[in-house]
């Protein structure tokens, strides 16, 4: 039987993907060099930029808005444009207060979240660091559902590493197959938990291939919150 449940938090939790998209989208229309990209290929760029700079933020040798004046740099740098040391922070803060400004919730997310609470200990896995983390869950009005949060920057581990899941199950006090696990990220949430032995429901808004639908439950969204419940008690 289930007793806990537990999230990732960016993109299964927290809309990043939607605040991201409405950040470059308002950097990439303040540049007419830039401004025929597809938003698209800027986000992409993004990503490969972030994932390499964002282990240095987790292990604070590196500041989060200095890594932020850094893939902006970089990212015009992609499309042959040189910013300025100012120019880079203008369009820094630029992004990052439309960022902010479109914080969200995933949609459908704290309904399930209410309905979950109900029966089920609730918890977060999330490599991150306290104060954003906190941030985005008080922005998106879930702050006051969970009865744990495991971030990377206390355990010393980041997911896919199995020391974090262990981490989280040691403080719910559950075995592997009482607790499930909502991720969006294939290789970090649904390989990580699953090399734990923990349930796994994938949410794959956007379409990307399965590599292996007999290792989890897929959903596409959370508006299915019936079905989703269905599936939790089935164990």
């Amino acid at each position: 039987m289930i007793k806990t449940v537990m999230f990732d938090l960016d993109d299964t939790l927290f809309d990043h993907k939607y605040s991201r998209i409405c950040a470059l989208n308002a950097i990439k229309n303040g540049h007419e060099a830039i401004s025929c990209t597809p938003v698209e290929d800027l986000e992409k760029e993004h990503e490969v930029l972030l994932s390499g700079n964002y282990l240095k933020v987790l292990d604070r040798t590196l500041t989060m808005n200095d890594s932020m004046v850094e893939r902006t740099y970089l990212l015009f740098l992609k499309y042959g444009i040189e910013l300025s040391e100012d120019e880079a922070a203008s369009y820094t803060e630029i992004y990052k207060n439309t960022y902010e400004f479109n914080r969200r919730a995933v949609p459908g997310v704290k309904e399930l979240i209410k309905l979950l609470k109900e029966n089920y200990n609730i918890g977060i896995i999330s490599n991150g660091l306290f104060d954003i983390q906190m941030e985005k869950l008080r922005i998106c009005c879930l702050e006051d559902y969970f009865n744990f949060i495991i971030l990377s920057e206390d355990i010393k581990a980041r997911k896919p590493d199995k020391a974090i899941f262990e981490a989280a199950l040691e403080k719910c006090g559950c075995k592997p197959e009482e607790v499930i696990y909502f991720g969006d990220s294939w290789e970090t949430d649904i390989l990580g938990a699953s090399n734990c032995s923990i349930k796994t429901i994938w949410l794959n808004r956007y379409e990307r291939n399965c590599p292996d639908r007999g290792l989890t439950y897929e959903i596409k969204s959370y508006d299915d919150i019936k079905g989703i419940l269905d599936y939790i008690r089935s164990f």
